[in-house]
């Protein structure tokens, strides 16, 4: 999981689950 400076970003379904993009 990523974290831009605790903005908000659209999350996406991926292998892994959810995740931030």
């Amino acid at each position: 999981m990523e974290n831009n400076g605790g903005q908000p970003r659209p999350l996406q379904l991926g292998a892994k689950g959810a995740y931030i993009v």
